[in-house]
C-alpha cells in the first residue's frame, strides 16, 4: 500500500508537472504569438510611413523630435533621420507666422498637443527647410497616448503649394474678371446715362423700377417720380389694351414685339414712341425712340401726297374740260 502510494504521489507530481509545462509552453506560446503580430504591425506601420506621401514626425512631451519618415526628410530637406532625431525642431522648422511674426514655441499646436492632450488641425501655415526656404503646409496634430498616459505628439502634413498657386491663380482670375465687369458696367450705365433713346425696366405685371434720363426728359418728370407706378398710366388710352396684351405675352416667356404707342408727358400732350421689349423671369426691359417729328412728318408728306393727287386729278379734270369746251365750240363754229 505504501509502494502503491509513494507510486500514486509520485504520478500526481508527475501529472502537475507536466500540466505547468504545458501551461508555461501555451503562455509562451500566445506571447511569442502576440510579439509576432507586434512585429508585424510595427513592420507593416513602417512601411505605410515609408511609402506615405505626407510628412510624419512624432515628438515626446518636451518637444524632442522622436520619429520621422522618409517624406518628412524628403519634403524638409534633411539628409537623413540622425539629423532631425533627438532635437528640438520648432525654431528650426516652424519658428514665423505665414504674415512674418515670430511663433513662439507656447503657440505652437504641435508643442501643446504634446504638453496638454490639444488636437489641432490647421489649413494654411508654413513650415521651413532645412535651407531656410519657406513650405505651406496644412497639417494634424494629435497627442500620443500609452497605457493612459500621454507620450508626446504626432504631427502628419501635406505640401499645400499646388493648392496655394492654385488658390491665387483662381483669385487673379476672380479679380480680372470683377474688373471686366466693372468695365463694362461702368459702359452700360455711361449708355444708360448719355444715350438719346428712352430706356425703362419694370416688373412683369408692368410696374417702373428704372428709367434713362432721356426717359424722364421725355415725359417731363423726374426719374424718381415716375420709378414704382404702372407704366400703363402713362399710356395713352387707345393703347392700353395693345400694351396689355404685349405684358401678357411677355409674362408667358414669349417674345416681345416692336411696337409703338403714345405716352402722356407732364403737360397733358403725347408723344409718339417706337419700342423694342425683351423679358426674363423677373424684369421687361426696353429701348425706344421718340419718333413724333417723325411721324407728324410722314403724315404732312402724306397729305401733301394726298393734296398733289388732287391737285393732278383737278388739272386732268381741267385739261379733260378744256378740250371738251374747244370741240364744242368748232362744233358751233361750224
Amino acid at each position: 500500500e505504501r509502494m502503491l502510494l509513494g507510486i500514486a504521489s509520485h504520478a500526481a507530481v508527475a501529472i502537475d508537472n507536466a500540466r505547468l509545462f504545458g501551461a508555461a509552453q501555451r503562455e509562451l506560446s500566445r506571447r511569442e504569438a502576440v510579439e509576432a503580430e507586434l512585429r508585424e504591425s510595427e513592420a507593416f506601420l513602417r512601411l505605410v510611413l515609408s511609402s506615405a506621401a505626407s510628412g510624419f514626425y512624432a515628438v515626446d512631451r518636451d518637444g524632442v523630435t522622436t520619429a520621422c519618415n522618409p517624406a518628412f526628410l524628403r519634403l524638409l530637406g534633411f539628409g537623413s533621420e540622425q539629423d532631425v532625431v533627438g532635437r528640438k525642431l520648432h525654431d528650426l522648422i516652424h519658428h514665423t507666422h505665414p504674415d512674418g511674426r515670430h511663433y513662439p514655441k507656447e503657440e505652437c499646436p504641435i508643442y501643446r498637443a504634446a504638453a496638454d492632450g490639444t488636437s489641432a488641425h490647421v489649413t494654411d501655415e508654413l513650415f521651413f527647410r532645412n535651407d531656410g526656404s519657406p513650405l505651406p503646409v496644412e497639417y494634424w496634430v494629435e497627442p500620443l497616448v500609452s497605457d493612459g498616459r500621454r507620450r508626446g505628439a504626432i504631427c502628419i502634413f501635406n505640401d499645400i503649394t499646388e493648392r496655394k498657386r492654385a488658390q491665387a491663380a483662381q483669385e487673379r482670375f476672380q479679380e480680372e474678371l470683377a474688373a471686366q465687369v466693372e468695365a463694362r458696367t461702368a459702359e452700360r450705365d455711361r449708355m444708360w446715362q448719355l444715350s438719346s433713346d428712352v430706356m425703362s425696366v419694370a416688373e412683369l405685371d408692368g410696374r417702373i423700377v428704372a428709367v434713362n434720363p432721356a426717359f424722364a426728359e421725355l415725359i417731363g418728370r423726374p426719374a424718381a417720380e415716375l420709378v414704382g407706378r404702372p407704366g400703363l398710366e402713362l399710356v395713352h388710352p387707345d393703347d392700353v389694351e395693345p400694351t396689355a396684351q404685349l405684358l401678357e405675352r411677355l409674362n408667358r416667356g414669349e417674345r416681345g414685339d416692336h411696337y409703338r404707342y403714345r405716352v402722356r408727358t407732364s403737360d397733358g400732350n403725347y408723344r409718339v414712341v417706337d419700342f423694342t421689349t425683351s423679358a426674363d423671369a423677373q424684369r421687361i426691359y426696353a429701348v425706344g425712340r421718340d419718333v413724333t417729328e417723325a411721324e407728324a412728318a410722314a403724315e404732312s408728306l402724306r397729305k401733301t401726297e394726298e393734296a398733289l393727287r388732287q391737285a393732278q386729278k383737278m388739272e386732268a379734270v381741267g385739261q379733260l374740260t378744256g378740250g371738251v369746251a374747244h370741240d364744242f365750240n368748232n362744233m358751233l363754229a361750224i
